[in-house]
């Protein structure tokens, strides 16, 4: 290893020192609902369970769920341990970024500049952080998607036995861990048919699950028609937020004509270096854009007919997009490439601080919510929220101390003090209000209106009591 080599070593440990700090910050947030989902059914389900029962209502492939049952039986389950094994695919992210930016290097480009870009803004965005630290499997599916053209380059360039197997082993991981990455097939089909075929033909065992999860998903969409645009739908405001998302991560400005003011400047950025990329068409060899643009197009056809259409999926675009940049901002001249790099680094940074320092950027706060309602005689304490589907982050907080109902089996004895409606997706499974009437009808009365971090509205209710 000459001197050049070594000193990008350290500027590479650097770099994933300061993204592991960045991804432990906060790392201790409250579960979300989907969250809590997952972590309960890894950790109360059998292994069996899980993988033949509740898969089948989980929209996913089953890799993610199976290494989360494995990791919570070799330590206790907290927010903490569940969300280490995505802050381990993120750091890992980061390296293949770098290490794939090193293979599409110039040979000019003698200080590693390219992957020490990739790398920087991949540890500093938002995004990327909020999803490090999410017990979900986007960060795994990132991982894998970069895995995968990091081998598709290296394939590119030279075919050997242990590429070969390195392409089929990260492409199986990948297809086995989210469905959105498959949107990616059609680009690999095209550059290499065989092996890609010989990958998906890998995942024809889980074909069967996958059906029944389509039918449990139509099913689904056609009994509550509001979720689809919940949990995907297309639309304008849906394709603005990928760009969006990316630039600044999971914070928000209320003031449309400010945010998008704010946005204006890594916008033009991003547009400038698109260009130079299609101009000079130096990066054939890996076609990066179409790593890009295609699961994002295939992904808006999809989602005319089903909803799949939401940022967060994207993830693992994400990546490939700072290669792009990392890679074009060379084609600039000195100081205009250091421009345009430090305006997309400082969004990156003031998005990422914003979400780090303050809480209402970050997850719904169960935690606190529950703790709240548990404070006073939880014996008599009621909460009523719009489905059962939805209480999984209720479940695991309350752990048993609180009475949960739902709009169909809810049934008032009249021994309770007080009664927490919890407006969670009321749109979606409570449209005509029926709680409300419900309560009202009973003698109940709204007595004070709760809001935690994450949006969680709570109208809380006494008998008789004075709205």
């Amino acid at each position: 290893m000459n001197f050049s080599q070594k000193k990008a070593v350290i500027l590479l440990g650097g770099i994933v020192a300061l993204a592991l700090v960045l991804r432990l910050l906060t790392i201790n947030q409250s579960f979300w609902l989907d969250e809590a989902i997952n972590v309960v059914a890894a950790r109360d389900l059998t292994f069996k369970t899980l993988l033949t029962q509740y898969m089948i209502g989980d929209f996913h492939p089953p890799l993610y769920h199976l290494l989360l049952w494995s990791w919570f039986r070799l330590l206790p389950v907290n927010e903490i341990t569940a969300r280490l094994p995505s802050v381990a695919f993120g750091l890992g992210t980061l390296v293949l970024a770098w290490m794939t930016a090193e293979s599409l290097r110039e040979k000019n480009d003698r200080s590693h500049t390219a992957a020490t870009i990739a790398a920087m803004l991949l540890a500093t965005s938002g995004l990327h952080i909020y999803y490090s630290q999410e017990a979900r499997m986007y960060a795994q599916a990132a991982f894998f998607t970069t895995l995968t053209l990091f081998a598709f380059v290296k394939l590119k360039e030279r075919r050997s036995k242990r590429r070969i197997l390195l392409y089929l082993g990260s492409l199986v991981l990948l297809l086995l861990t989210d469905y959105q990455p498959w949107l990616l097939l059609p680009l690999l089909l095209v550059h290499f048919p065989g092996l890609t075929s010989i990958g998906i033909l890998a995942t024809v065992p889980w074909w069967p699950v996958l059906v029944k999860q389509i039918e449990n998903g139509i099913a689904t969409a056609k009994d509550y028609p509001a979720w689809g645009s919940l949990v995907g739908g297309l639309d304008l405001k849906a394709v603005l937020l990928v760009p969006v998302k990316i630039f600044v991560g999971r914070v928000s400005i209320d003031n449309n004509l400010v945010f998008a003011a704010a946005l204006l400047l890594p916008a033009a950025v991003s547009v400038i270096l698109v260009i130079k990329y299609l101009q000079t068409r130096q990066l054939r060899k890996a076609d990066l854009v179409g790593w890009i643009v295609l699961p994002l197009f295939l992904g808006a056809v999809v989602s005319l007919k089903v909803p799949i259409f939401a940022y967060f999926r994207f993830l693992f675009i994400l990546p490939v997009w700072y290669l792009v940049v990392s890679l074009s901002s060379l084609n600039l001249k000195r100081m205009a490439g250091i421009a345009v790099v430090s305006i997309l680094l400082a969004t990156n940074l003031i998005g990422s601080f914003f979400y780090l320092t303050m809480p209402k950027f970050q997850r719904e706060n169960w935690r606190e919510a529950v703790a709240y309602m548990k404070g006073s005689q939880p014996d008599r304490t009621l909460v009523i929220i719009p489905n059962l589907a939805q209480a999984a982050a209720l479940n695991y907080y309350s752990a048993g101390g609180l009475r949960i109902e739902d709009r169909v089996s809810v049934k008032l004895t009249g021994d309770e003090r007080q009664i927490f409606l919890i407006r969670y997706v009321a749109e979606i499974f409570d449209p005509e209000n029926e709680l409300v009437e419900t309560l009202e009808n009973a003698g109940y009365r709204k007595v004070r209106e709760l809001t935690f971090d994450g949006s969680i509205v709570i109208w809380q209710y006494e008998q008789g009591g004075q709205g």
